[in-house]
């Protein structure tokens, strides 16, 4: 097997596995992209690396709109509001 196939397919599953251990989605689109790199770097031999390169950079850009757009979840109401936020507007931490 071509070495870059294997290095794409080692890229990707090393992603994948950093989501798993720091947890934040973001790893898991750059995951995704270098999945498509190998796909794509195996069933068509003879990409040149710097065309891999870029195609890797501009789908994890695409994934990463696509997560921001359609997957995120904006403006989330909370329970508890001012969780984590003591400081602000509080008069009780200048009194001394």
């Amino acid at each position: 097997m071509r070495t870059e196939v294997i290095a794409w397919a080692c890229l990707s599953l090393l992603l994948i596995a950093a989501e798993v251990v720091a947890p934040g989605v973001f790893m898991l689109w750059l995951g995704m992209a270098a999945a498509v790199v190998f796909a794509v770097v195996l069933l068509v031999p003879g990409i040149p690396p710097p065309l891999q390169a870029l195609g890797f950079i501009v789908l994890s850009f695409a994934f990463i709109a696509v997560y921001r757009r359609y997957f995120r979840k904006a403006d989330q109401q909370s329970d508890q509001p001012l969780l984590n936020r003591r400081l602000r507007g509080s008069p009780e931490f200048w009194t001394i």
